[in-house]
């Protein structure tokens, strides 16, 4: 009937009536689980009304005489009555209920037991309470045990579809992603690069405005360049050495994956594999320096990495001294291009600069010198960071500037840059 449709309707939606305080925890117990499966009502029309009728006759059953109140017991999926602690407030209370209506008899109530049936002290039920409990509980299994048959024809229908619903799930979340993507993509101002051709044998990444993907198109600063072989790059610190490297390996990343990127326009290899090596922390638990793991990140590179691979290395070797620290750096440089592999080799070790020429030292005609510009003015000292890519070599990393602006105590600048000028520093 409609008046039940209504009814089943109203009891899958939430509790109608008594939904607060013990009876509100005692429906959530009882309930949740057919509740959780969101089955049309319809389905469920007979069992939902019978529950409703049985939670009902168990609001009814549950008369509270004056100066008692209801509480729930979870271990025991029950509802008590036990005698509520006198107060003013209480007292004025059950003084003007007992004045409005007559009060159910404390007498008539039993002592509660639990779930093993042993005695409560102090809890209490009424014999009417306890048979509309079990009836209601009967009730909650009645609509448990039809939305278990729902579920299961649901099951048998759907069996012999479900590697095509599987396949539909997939590529549906595919598309959502992509969607998700390009829209956001758009709003960014990103756009979807050039990749080359798989018989290309041209190893040239040619990019046009790249910036790093975490900044906004209209406040971050663009670089535009074509990169091959193998570039050696020195910058102050702060110029944006790393920045360049991620925004730049992230791009390509990104193009290689048919995804739009970071760039006003991009003409890209493909690439079988990406390296971003960036610094390395010391792991205790594992008897490990921060250096040993700079060494790990190399053993991966020379294992899992080739001429049609992409690698970014930043600031290897400062985990240990500055003369070793460029020796393996040298050494890895003339290793990447034996293998004629694209990579950029970011550093503050200078030192490898008079080691790359010097006699012993490795001919590596396909090595280019990049750095970052800066500005510097000389009589105030004032640094300006133009965050772009040009040629040339670095010799000095900044610190002291870096020191200052990270809020370093004048004093200990300034006694640094004192053995600077004194040519007393440490190396």
């Amino acid at each position: 009937s409609a008046s039940s449709a209504a009814t089943a309707a109203a009891a899958v939606g939430s509790p109608s009536s008594g939904s607060s305080g013990a009876w509100g925890a005692f429906y959530e117990a009882n309930e949740r689980g057919f509740r959780a499966l969101r089955l049309r009502p319809e389905r469920l029309a007979s069992e939902l009304a019978a529950l409703e009728e049985s939670r009902a006759a168990l609001l009814e059953a549950a008369e509270l005489p004056s100066g008692w109140e209801l509480v729930h017991a979870h271990r025991d999926n029950a509802i008590y009555l036990v005698k509520r602690r006198a107060t003013r407030a209480s007292a004025a209370s059950d003084a003007a209920s007992a004045s409005d209506a007559p009060a159910a008899s404390a007498s008539a109530l039993l002592p509660a037991t639990d779930r093993f049936g042993k005695r409560l002290e102090g809890r209490h039920v009424s014999a009417r309470m306890s048979e509309a409990r079990l009836r209601y509980l009967a009730a909650c299994a009645g609509v448990e045990e039809a939305a278990r048959r729902e579920m299961q024809a649901l099951c048998d229908t759907l069996s012999e579809s479900l590697p095509l619903l599987a396949a539909a799930a997939h590529w549906a979340l595919l598309y959502s992603t992509l969607s998700a993507h390009v829209g956001a993509s758009l709003q960014k101002g990103w756009t979807l690069p050039r990749l080359r051709e798989v018989e290309d044998g041209e190893r040239a990444l040619r990019v046009e405005g790249v910036w790093p993907y975490w900044l906004s198109a209209d406040g971050a600063a663009r670089n535009s360049f074509e990169w091959r072989g193998l570039w050696l790059l020195t910058a102050p610190n702060m110029a944006g050495k790393s920045s360049l490297m991620r925004g730049t390996l992230a791009a390509a990343l990104l193009a290689n994956a048919g995804l739009y990127a970071p760039v006003d326009d991009a003409l890209v290899p493909r690439y079988d594999g990406y390296f971003l090596r960036t610094a390395s922390y010391d792991v205790p638990s594992e008897g490990r320096s921060s250096f040993a793991q700079e060494m790990d990140d190399v053993a991966v590179l020379a294992a899992e990495c080739g001429a049609r691979s992409l690698v970014m290395l930043d600031e290897l070797g400062r985990g240990t001294s500055a003369r070793e620290g460029s020796a393996l750096g040298v050494s890895l440089l003339a290793w990447l291009h034996e293998r004629r592999m694209s990579a950029i080799f970011a550093t503050h070790l200078h030192e490898m600069e008079a080691l790359l020429s010097s006699p012993a030292a490795p001919r590596l005609p396909g090595l280019a010198r990049k750095t970052m510009d800066v500005s510097v003015d000389d009589a105030t000292g004032k640094v300006e960071f133009h965050f772009t890519l040009a040629d040339g070599v670095c010799t000095d990393s900044l610190a002291l500037h870096a020191a200052r602006v990270a809020g370093v105590p004048d004093a200990i600048v300034s006694r640094a840059a004192a053995l600077l000028a004194a040519g007393s520093a440490t190396p």
